[in-house]
Parts: C-alpha cells; sequence; structure tokens
C-alpha cells in the first residue's frame, strides 16, 4: 500500500514541477507511473514468497528485501521533493553518514516541534520494521491471488504507456534505473593512468602576467544557490535581489558565467582550486571523506599560493564546517583559518539548513569580529560562505518556504554587509567577488529555458568590484568558476596560465574559456560540455569515455581533459 502511494505521490510531484515549464500536461505523470509501476510490481513479487510460503526464514528475508526496496524508494521521493535532484547510493555514504546533519534537516522540515516529533517517529517506525519482519503474514488465497494479479497489472502499465525523452527525462525514471549499472565506476587502464598522473591535463596553455600588478584584499562572497534567474541584471524578467543588482552597477558583471558543478562541495573545489571537479572512479571508497574524495591536499590552490605571496587566507561560512569533511578538506588545500556555526558572537542563536546562524549574524561577524582581528601587516583572501538560500528553503525569522521570501531576505543581508563594508573602510584596496556556488535546485524554469537552452542548469551570476575594472561593466562571453584562480594570479602579477579551458576574468579585454565543463546532479555518468556552438553531453566510462551524439571541434582534446582530470582526482583518492 504504501509503495502504491509513493508512485502517486512521485506522479503528481513531476508533474507538477515539469509539466508547466515544458508544456507537456499529463505526460510527465503517466511516465512517471510507466516507470515506477516495475518498481511497485518487483515489491510485490518480493512480498510474496512471505504469504505464499510457510518457511519463516524465507518469509523474514523476503520482507526484508521488500522492505529495503520500500525505504530506498520513499527516500528517493523526500530527496528530490526537497532538494529536486535523485537519490544514487553513493549519496548515502557521502552525506547520510552524518546522522546530526540528517537529523537536523528532518527535524527542521516537522516545523518547530520537529525535535520533539522526529525521535517519536522514528522509534514508531522502528517498532515497525521490527513487527513486520518477525510476524507472520496470512491472507486469504482471493487476496494473495489479486495481489499477484496486480504485479501482473503493473508490468503490463510500465510496458503499455508511453515514454518522454528529452533532458527532463532522469525525473521519471524510477530509483533502479538512476542506480542502474553505468560507466562512472570504471577504472582506467593502466597506461592512461601512466601518461596522465603527472600531466597538465591535456591542455595547451598559454603563460600570461600582466605588467601591472596588484595584491589587494581579496573577499570571495559564494551565496548558496544564487541563479541568473534570480537577478534582473542577468535574467531581464525577475527582481529578487534588487540589492545584487545595485551592487553589481558599481562593478561588473560576467552575463555568461557557469558553474562547474550542481553542488557546493563542486562549486568550492572549482573556485579554489582551478579544475572543473569531475568524479573518482572510486565507487567502491566514495563517501570516505565527504563529497570532496579525489581533492585533498591539491599543491596548487588558489589559498596555498596566495599563501606563498604573504596572504593570510580565511574560510568562514555560517553552517558546519565538519559536515561533509569541508574543514578538513579546507585545511588540506592550505587556508590558515576556517571559522564555522561555533563562534562565541552565535551563542544563542536559533540555528537553521546544516545547523547554521542565519546570514544577517554571518556578516555581523565578519563586520565587527573577524575583519577588524586579521593581520595589518599582510593581505588577506577571505572566502564567504552562507547557508541561508540553501534548499529546502526557510527564511531565517519568519520561517517562510517561498523561494522569493528566502532569497529576498539574503539580499538585504548582502546589502547590509556591503554598505557596512564601504562605511568601515574595508572596502579600500580590496577586491569583492560575489557569486554562487551552484544554480539553485530547483526546476529550470521556461525564461531561463528561452534565455538560456541546455545551459540554464549551469547558469550563475559573478559580479567583481574593486580595482581590476571600472564600475557599470557588461562582460559578454564564457566563463567558468574554474577560470578564477589563475585570473587572480594574473591580476597578482605572478605566472598564471590559459587556455581554451580556462579564460582570464581580468585581461583587458576579459579573454572568454572556449569550452565549459559541467558536471550536473542527476545522470551521474555524464559531464555536459558547452561552447559557442552548442552543447556536447560526455559518457563517463573510463577509456571509453566519448561524446554521446555530436562532437565539437576540438573534441578529443575535451575527452583527454576530462579524463586526465578523473584520473588523477581517482588516483589522490585511493
Amino acid at each position: 500500500m504504501l509503495s502504491i502511494l509513493i508512485l502517486a505521490a512521485r506522479a503528481l510531484l513531476v508533474e507538477d514541477r515539469f509539466s508547466s515549464i515544458t508544456g507537456l500536461s499529463g505526460s510527465f505523470g503517466f511516465a512517471v507511473v510507466k516507470h515506477d509501476a516495475m518498481v511497485v510490481a518487483l515489491l510485490l513479487i518480493c512480498f510474496l514468497p512471505a504469504i505464499l510460503l510457510k518457511s519463516r526464514v524465507v518469509g523474514f528475508l523476503a520482507k526484508s528485501a521488500a522492505l529495503l526496496l520500500t525505504c530506498f524508494y520513499l527516500s528517493d521521493f523526500i530527496v528530490f521533493h526537497m532538494f529536486n535532484l535523485r537519490l544514487f547510493w553513493t549519496d548515502i555514504f557521502i552525506y547520510g553518514t552524518d546522522v546530526k546533519a540528517v537529523f537536523f534537516q528532518l527535524a527542521s522540515m516537522l516545523g518547530p516541534a520537529g525535535n520533539l516529533l522526529l525521535p517519536v517517529i522514528v522509534m514508531a517506525f522502528c517498532a515497525f520494521i521490527l513487527f513486520f519482519l518477525l510476524s507472520t503474514v496470512n491472507l486469504p488465497p482471493k487476496l494473495s491471488a489479486g495481489l499477484a494479479a496486480l504485479a501482473v497489472l503493473l508490468v503490463i502499465l510500465s510496458i503499455a504507456i508511453p515514454d518522454i525523452k528529452g533532458v527532463h527525462a532522469w525525473a521519471v525514471k524510477n530509483v533502479l534505473e538512476i542506480n542502474g549499472p553505468s560507466g562512472l565506476g570504471r577504472d582506467y587502464g593502466q597506461q592512461s593512468i601512466q601518461d596522465n598522473l603527472y600531466s597538465s591535463c591535456g591542455e595547451d596553455a598559454v603563460v600570461m602576467r600582466t605588467q601591472a600588478p596588484q595584491r589587494p584584499n581579496i573577499i570571495l562572497v559564494a551565496i548558496e544557490s544564487l541563479s541568473t534567474y534570480h537577478t534582473r541584471l542577468f535574467s531581464e524578467e525577475n527582481n529578487t535581489v534588487p540589492r545584487f543588482d545595485a551592487i553589481s552597477e558599481k562593478g561588473i558583471a560576467f552575463r555568461d558565467f557557469f558553474a562547474n558543478n550542481f553542488n557546493t562541495d563542486g562549486g568550492l573545489i572549482a573556485l579554489l582550486t582551478g579544475v572543473p571537479p569531475l568524479p573518482t572512479t572510486n565507487l567502491g571508497t566514495m563517501g570516505k571523506m565527504g563529497g570532496f574524495d579525489g581533492y585533498f591536499g591539491m599543491k596548487n590552490t588558489l589559498p596555498r599560493r596566495l599563501g606563498d605571496m604573504g596572504y593570510h587566507t580565511v574560510f568562514i561560512t555560517s553552517g558546519d564546517p565538519a559536515f561533509s569533511h569541508k574543514d578538513e578538506w579546507l585545511f588540506s588545500i592550505g587556508f590558515d583559518e576556517v571559522i564555522g556555526n561555533d563562534q562565541p558572537y552565535y551563542e544563542g542563536m536559533k540555528r537553521y539548513q546544516f545547523r547554521s546562524v542565519p546570514d544577517r549574524a554571518l556578516y555581523e561577524n565578519i563586520v565587527y569580529n573577524v575583519l577588524p582581528g586579521l593581520p595589518e601587516s599582510e593581505p588577506y583572501f577571505l572566502v564567504i560562505e552562507n547557508v541561508s538560500t540553501h534548499h529546502p528553503f526557510q527564511e531565517p525569522g519568519t520561517g517562510s518556504n517561498r523561494e522569493q521570501d528566502v532569497f529576498g531576505y539574503a539580499d538585504a543581508q548582502l546589502g547590509w554587509f556591503y554598505e557596512n563594508m564601504e562605511r568601515e573602510g574595508f572596502l579600500k584596496d580590496t577586491l569583492l567577488i560575489i557569486t554562487s556556488d551552484h544554480r539553485a535546485m530547483t526546476p529550470v524554469r521556461p525564461d531561463e529555458t528561452a534565455l538560456y537552452g541546455e545551459e540554464a542548469p549551469a547558469r550563475i551570476p559573478l559580479i567583481i568590484l574593486g580595482r581590476a575594472h571600472e564600475p557599470g561593466v557588461k562582460v559578454d562571453g564564457y566563463f567558468q568558476q574554474s577560470d578564477l584562480m589563475e585570473s587572480i594570479m594574473y591580476l597578482a602579477g605572478q605566472d598564471a596560465t590559459f587556455s581554451d579551458f580556462r579564460g582570464n576574468l581580468f585581461a583587458t579585454p576579459s579573454v572568454p574559456s572556449r569550452y565549459i565543463i559541467y558536471y550536473g546532479g542527476n545522470e551521474r555518468d555524464r559531464v555536459q560540455v558547452f561552447a559557442e556552438e552548442g552543447s556536447f553531453p560526455v559518457r563517463l566510462d573510463g577509456d571509453d569515455t566519448e561524446f554521446l551524439w555530436e562532437t565539437p571541434a576540438g573534441g578529443s582534446e575535451v575527452l583527454d581533459l576530462i579524463n586526465c582530470i578523473r584520473i588523477q582526482a581517482s588516483e589522490r583518492g585511493k
């Protein structure tokens, strides 16, 4: 019965999210029924031996299999409802092992009484599982035959209902199909490993150095889930973040800027190491070090190179830096300090997603405590990560779940931060970079599709204020998160390398990337390559990694880069 309810709920949810943005009314709901019918049929087939056979051992095993599949099915629905992402078994090891964070997130979904209700629900669920597994199932023969007939009917429905294809097809596939066999975990051959392990990853790089070096203080603000569709400046439609748009008029706006990954971990890796983060082949050990597997201890990183130049490097987040081993990773790539949600300034404050404090408290702590406490004798590199706009949305204070209210709140706090930074003189001799870690985990909107097509899931804003450019400039051309490190090195007068895969944000004029590398979250064996001439999906499969359909000009160099990044990350992660 529960599985039927999950099927119905998933069909309604997917239909609601995607029919309006595609114009395919009814198609998504029926397609979910087509795919999920096979899961429900499998559940019934697992359960039938417990009914028809008298063996307690067989019954226990049959009910255990049905229960595990039901839990996986339900968890996939919850993850999709909360994050607009599907549940992959590897994610359980990466994120599900942080029991405190999972408890906090689930409790917050239940409202103010969540901390009391969730333990009761968990205990009741455990009691039900125990009763279900140990009890004997005795059903009338007609009802048993009815369940068998229902399983057959579901298989017929799975075959008969028309399917849908296209960019949103991942949403209708069932949880078993999503987690089915792929080339993601296929190892590379020894020759490929030897050829790439110590290479520069196939880049025909050009070394550049500015003739007018600058060594300003650098503040990088990564606003959780900020997307192009939130801004009037970038989308020409919405006005969700008017203060962000107003701040952008005082600097330079990059109107074709891309995230390299679908989540926060990947966004930080790209911004701070200059490498588009791609998954390793180490599926057996995935999750050992959170979402940063394969990217620990990298030598060529932005904080490490700035540190070598005499910068004091600080990362501050309003959330728990230990989640997903983020603090360990940050120290491993060269940060001097990592500041989290345990600061004395936050004592007694209410906590939100990932045990975070509100954005206002984060910015106040920076203005009143962190920046005044930095050594005056050396420049600093400060990375700021907020959490208030993390999905599932909840506005601090009012508790509103409306996306517009949440980003409106975050925008107001960003405006407060900018005004107070300016008033206190912290923006003098400072390069201020404001961007996002990734696009919001929400369905792609019709206006985004009309503007950006298949690029829409990767589009994020970028504005830069300070000594690098005159204010009010708007730059076109493809740039991505992984361009930032070498661009800052160029600005600072250091040797910096650029190529078709890495643009220069601070050259005059700016030099865009020819290729954008983007790793999405719902087809884990796919990488999207964006270029001016189109979008080119790549299927990951070890040495047989290939473009799925068309191959762009220079396609072999693109595949060389993808393979090299994965090989080096996989070897680091072993």
